[in-house]
This record gives C-alpha cells, structure tokens and sequence, in this order.
C-alpha cells in the first residue's frame, strides 16, 4: 500500500504544491475579516503541501500564550482527542513561548516541549512540532508577535529548511490580516466594515458606553444606533445577573491585567424585549485619539441553538411516535435507580413486544403498522403515571419504566394491566385490530442493578413469556438468565461447529404404505458436539433459528443431503428414483438468490431436480406470502417439489393451498397418535387425506409408531408414511442395507 503524504513527510519540496499555497494564503489574508476566519483555510494549505496532519492556531496578548479553538486536522477521527486537551489554560505554550521570544520558526522533535497536550499528540501518531509566530505588521519578521500557528509532524525529524521557510512564508501572510484590521479601526474605514458585516459590530469605551452599533446590532438586540451610542453597554444588552462580571472583566482588560474574551466565546445576551438568548463573540482592543476602546464581533446563536434543541430530541426521541428512544430510556433508569437507592424504594422496567406484528404489518401495508404502533404508543402513555415513562426501543417492542413501587406485588399489577390494555380492539384504516403483546418485567431495589443489566432482565423475561405462548407476562428471576446464558453458549458452540463440520446427517425412510417399499428419506441433522455428544434438533434448531445461524445450517443440509442422494443411484437401482426431503426454514427462503442457490446445489451434486422435495411449515407460508409465492414459484421452474411440513398446525387456508405451487401435504404426528382410536380420532386424518386427494397434492403421514396406526392410514386410503415403526433416522452407512431390504420390516403388503 502507499504510504500517504502525512506518513512520509515532505522530504521533498514540491515547488507547484508551494506556490498554490502562498498564493491561496495571500488571497484568503486579502479579503479577511479577522485573524481566526483566515487562520483555517492557511493552515490547511501549509498541511497540504508539507505532508503535516494537524495545526493550531494560538494567540498571544501581553505576551502570554493563549490556546484558541482554531485547528486544522485531516482526520477528526484520528486526532481529535486533542481539542479536549487544547482547550484547557495554556496548553502548548513552552514551544510557542519560544517562537514568541525568538521572532522566528521553532522546531522540536520532543514533544515533551509542546506542553500538556504531548500526551495526546504522541497517542495519536505524532511526533514532532513546529512553532511559526504570526507578526502583527504582515512582514514576517518584524513587529509585534500577535500569535503562533503550531504544526505537527508524523515524522521526528526536521523538516528541510526549504518546506519550513515556505511555510513561514504562508503563515506570515496572516499578519496582514492583524495590520488590516487595526487599521481599519483606527480610521473612517471601520465605520464602513461595521456597517456592511453580516454580524452585530460594538465598540465601547474605558467606561464601557458605546461607541459603535451597526444596522446589525440594531437587528440584534432591538435599540437603535440613536437609542444605544452613548450608553452603557451592561444596562442594554447583558442580563442584570452577569453586570457585576462584566463591569469587573471590562476594567481589568482596559487595565491591562485581563486579556479580551477568547475567540468565539458563547455568552448570554439581553434583547430590548426583556429576553435572553445565546450569542457568540470575538473581542479585541484598539486605541484610537488616544484612548482605548473594546471592539467585538456580535453574532445571534438562537437558531442554531434552536436547531441543535432539535437535533438533540430526535437524537433522544423515537421520530414516529415521539416517545423516548433507547438512548434515552437508559439515561432515566440509571437516574431512576440512584432515586430508588436514596429513597428505599424500586423501580419496574417492563419490556412490551407485540406479537405477530410483522404478519399484521404486512397486512395493513407500512403506513398502517407506523399508525398502529402510534396508537400501542399513545395507549399505554395513559396506562401509566404522569411521572412514569413510555419509549419506544424499536420495531413493535416498547418499554415502560415506573418509579418509586412497592416492589414486585406493584410490578406484577403494572404488567398485568399492559396485557389487558391489548384486549380492547386497536382502530387502524377505519377497522378493529386485536393484538397482544408478550410483557417481560425487571425490578430494581436499594441495591438495584445497573440500567444495561435491568434492561438485560427486562428483555429476558419477555423472551420467555414469548416462548411461553404469547399474550402473557413472565417476571425475571435468575433461572432465566441461566437459561438465556446457555442459549448464548449453545450459540457459540454451534457457531464453531459449523464451521468445524461437527454436523451430521441422519436420514429417515419414507414408504408407500400399500407395499413397505422405500419412496424415499427424510434428511434429519444432528450434532456431533465434543463434550455433549450427538445432539437432537431440539437442542440446537431453535437458537439456530433465533440467531440466524439456520442459514448456513441449512445450506450444509442442502448440499450433503444432495450429495448423498446422488449417491444412492449410484450403489443402488432404485436409488435414481428415491426422492430426498430436505427441511427449509423462513429465513433461507428469505435469502435473495436463494433458489440460484439449490440450482447451484443440484449441478453440483448430479441430483436431478425432481429427486429434491423441500419442506417447508405452515408458518412460513403465512409469514411472507407474496415473497413466498415468488419463491416457491423459481423452484418450480427448477423442476424441484414442494412439501407443506406439519399440515393442520398452522393456519393454512384452501385459498393458499390453491395459489402456491405446493405438492406434497405432510400430516403432522399429533394427527396420527389417535388415528386408531375411533371415528372421532381419525377424523382430522381423514379430512386432511381427502382435502390432499381432492387437490391432487400427495399425502404422508408423519410419526407413524404402531402397526394399528398403519391399518388405519392404509383405509383412509393415504398413500405415504413415515415413523419409527418402519425405522429410526440412520446414518449415512446404514442406507444401503434398507434399500437391499425392498420393504421395511413391520409391513405386510397381504393385509
């Protein structure tokens, strides 16, 4: 990579980087109004040419050195550490001090010698520094030093003689800015700078009346020039709290013991109107008929502070609902909770998360869930006290804090009425909306947690009150934070046993149920874990699912599956007519590109693609329709079968049946446990059977354990089956010896 201009330095002069330069640093010091304006666009041409990444501009006034806000740096990011610092008394002055007393440019190569701000300098990659005075009469190398522009270097030596003289030659340009101005203050051409600047122009006297107020300063605080010359500036414009202040620090700058106010210094003004708002300045002194007066620049900041208001509340406020956001919410439980400690009482968090919202979100379109959530909002504001606070965390997740409780018997009635603020119908788009929300609640004491902790709680608990089955609330307590932390480990084994190939394949037959004979398998993954031994899916699918580490999950059970599929034809003469059923999850089939995906998979494994049947639950169809009719519809194409998994569980409808290429149905297992029972029993397995018939879709019945289950599903006529009663998942290696067989062992084709 090549080294940047900062890093290596301007070992070189460049005589064209050189000239722009000077010429840019004469023109910005021709048409500047004040030393600072000019001093940063200088500042960033003497950095530019000679490779420096920060420079500083400091001021001198009776002959101390003064630290001002103007920088120059080329990465914020990099440097900015050293506003902090530069802004503290006297920072950087032992090197600037020195150019001062010399008259000429200082270099050092220690930056020990730049003061306090060293420090900071050297964490940031910094490590040398050049000090050039900035001469008060424009010639570079006589009159007063009026200030000093500090540069550092990335590099601790020297810079050649030539790029130090450049540079002191751009700097010194700066000095006809101070000479411009004292000149103009010392003539009639001050009174034309005054009246024509865009900011308030005032200039008072030894005794503080004004002697100056342009059209601006008219503007500005609301008295005429007529109304203001000849009064003292204290009674028209600074609040009566501040007079005695400014009386005493305007004596001692026209003494001589105080320097004028720093550059750019925000104060508190007074308007005609009796009305304080904030004003930036900067103040120097001149003479003038042998006298002394305080001039200043005078500039309104109420916009912008009204701006920044802003800026700060959407910072802190959720922009739809104008609720609290996160950030906000944290900084009122940490101040809730030092309350609760001096007061010996508690504070409840409640975490609200609507159930099913993005399926409801899809359905009102995004401008009805935006005004659905505002109403959720709006609803549980009035649920709660004046005093207690509604934020909105995000998404359909919103959280409520309450102060000063009876502990968790008030916590528990809170959360109680939040559940049952979700009974009452939502009125969104001129219809009713039923919803309900899962409620986790978090309760800190005397001793109570620290806010990312009750919030950790918070967040838990409604977690488990979701896994609980919705509509509910669940109070934390510390089994589930075991809990969750197990999770958390399940998910970084899982996460590594991926990537370590530690999962493995199982494969389930599917029969006809009229002959025994092998139509094909089920893939079933399991995990190989090093200290857990073989893990069933229950042990890993749902973190799998919950942190989306399914995806590469799955993509590893597509390929395998795929691979060994094809292998079958080629050890087996039935194996090129075995289909291999492979479980899809909602987020695979989100993926953009997914179905290039499986086309990918089936080139690559020799399979052909109607050997492949991708299962897919209820849930996910109803999830994402139209993405998964989208989706469903590309692996048609690819000539690839399509299995509803656990069918009658969910909430499928005929419409859907009929709109999405689907051919396969899959009973679920608590279907068949009572299909031998009796007439009532086997009445949802016959229903499915018949609707499957009816729509021409094949139908397979699942977890078939015992003959009597069997006879039963061979009556209503269901052509396929799987379950233990015909085999257990198998590896790998044992699927040759169940094609050798023809027909599992437990069926007979005679009855």
């Amino acid at each position: 990579m090549t080294p940047t201009r900062e890093e290596v330095g301007a070992n070189d002069l460049d005589a064209r980087l050189w000239l722009g330069a000077l010429h840019r640093a004469a023109d910005v010091s021709a048409r500047a109004v004040s030393l600072e304006s000019a001093a940063g666009d200088v500042m960033a041409q003497v950095c530019s040419a000679a490779g420096w990444p920060v420079a500083w501009l400091l001021a001198v006034a009776g002959g101390r050195v003064e630290p001002t806000h103007v920088w120059h740096m080329t990465d914020h990011d990099r440097y900015g550490s050293l506003l902090a610092v530069g802004d503290e008394e006297g920072m950087g002055a032992p090197l600037a001090a020195r150019a001062v007393a010399l008259g000429e440019p200082v270099w050092t190569g220690d930056l020990a010698e730049v003061g306090a701000v060293c420090t900071e300098a050297a964490h940031a990659g910094l490590s040398g520094a050049l000090a050039f005075p900035i001469h008060d009469d424009g010639d570079g190398h006589g009159g007063v030093v009026v200030a000093v522009v500090q540069c550092f270097s990335v590099r601790a030596e020297r810079p050649p003689p030539d790029v130090v003289a450049m540079a002191a030659a751009a700097v010194g340009q700066l000095g006809r800015v101070v000479d411009r101005e004292r000149a103009a203050a010392a003539s009639d051409e001050a009174v034309l700078m005054t009246e024509v600047a865009h900011d308030a122009y005032i200039a008072v006297d030894e005794l503080g009346r004004i002697v100056e107020w342009n059209p601006e300063a008219e503007a500005v605080f609301g008295w005429s020039r007529a109304e203001a010359v000849g009064r003292p500036l204290v009674d028209l414009a600074v609040p009566a709290r501040h007079h005695d202040d400014f009386i005493d620090h305007l004596g001692r700058v026209l003494a001589g013991d105080a320097r004028p106010l720093a550059p750019r210094r925000e104060l508190v003004a007074l308007h005609r109107s009796g009305a304080e708002f904030p004003v930036q300045v900067t103040v120097w002194t001149n003479g003038r008929d042998g006298s002394r007066r305080i001039c200043g620049f005078v500039r309104d900041l109420s916009e912008r502070k009204r701006f920044e208001g802003q800026l700060a509340s959407q910072a802190l406020h959720d922009r739809l609902t104008g609720l609290p956001n996160r950030v906000l919410l944290r900084d009122r439980v940490e101040h809730a909770l030092a309350r609760a400690g001096r007061r010996g009482a508690s504070v409840a968090l409640l975490i609200a998360d609507i159930d099913r919202f993005k399926l409801i979100n899809e359905s009102l379109g995004h401008d009805g869930g935006d005004r659905l959530l505002v109403a959720v909002g709006e609803r549980l504001t009035e649920l709660l006290r004046p005093g207690d606070t509604v934020a909105r965390m995000g998404g359909d997740e919103f959280a409520l804090l309450c102060e000063d409780i009876d502990g968790y018997k008030d916590a528990v009635s809170i959360a109680a009425r939040v559940v049952g603020a979700f009974e009452k119908p939502f009125q969104v788009q001129g219809a009713d909306m039923s919803l309900t929300a899962s409620v986790g609640v978090a309760v800190g004491a005397v001793a109570g947690p620290a806010p990312e902790l009750l919030l950790r709680d918070a967040d838990v608990a409604m977690y488990r009150a979701k896994d609980g089955g919705r509509d509910r609330y669940e109070v934390f307590d510390e089994t589930m934070l075991v809990d969750a932390t197990e999770r958390l480990s399940v998910e970084h084994d899982l996460r590594r046993g991926i990537a370590e190939g530690q999962l493995r394949l199982y494969y389930q037959p599917i029969v006809h149920l009229d002959t025994g004979a092998i139509a094909g398998f089920e893939a079933l993954v399991r995990w190989q874990h090093p200290l857990r031994g073989l893990l069933p899916p229950l042990e890993f699918i749902p973190s799998a699912e919950e942190t989306g580490l399914i995806v590469p999950l799955g993509r590893y059970v597509l390929q395998e599956a795929c691979l060994e599929a094809a292998r079958w034809g080629d050890i087996h003469p039935s194996g090129e007519r075995l289909r291999i059923s492979v479980n899809v999850s909602a987020k695979q089939l989100a993926q953009p590109g997914w179905s290039d995906e499986v086309a990918q998979t089936l080139a690559e494994s020799g399979l052909a693609p109607r050997q492949l049947v991708l299962e897919i639950t209820e849930s996910v169809l109803m999830d994402d329709t139209d993405t998964t009719a989208v989706r469903l519809e590309e692996l048609r194409r690819l000539g690839v079968r399509i299995a509803i998994d656990d069918f009658g569980t969910g909430y499928s409808s005929l419409g859907y049946l009929r709109r999405l290429p689907v051919d396969i149905l899959k009973i679920d297992k608590s279907f068949i446990d009572g299909v031998a029972e009796g007439p009532h029993e086997s009445a949802l397995a016959r229903a499915v059977v018949k609707l499957a018939s009816t729509l021409r879709l094949e139908a397979v019945a699942e977890g078939i354990n015992s003959r009597k289950q069997l006879l039963q599903l061979r009556r209503l006529r269901c052509p396929y089956g799987q379950g233990f009663y015909f085999s257990r998942p198998q590896p790998p290696a044992a699927i040759p010896r169940l094609l050798d067989l023809g027909a599992l062992e437990g069926v007979d084709p005679g009855e």
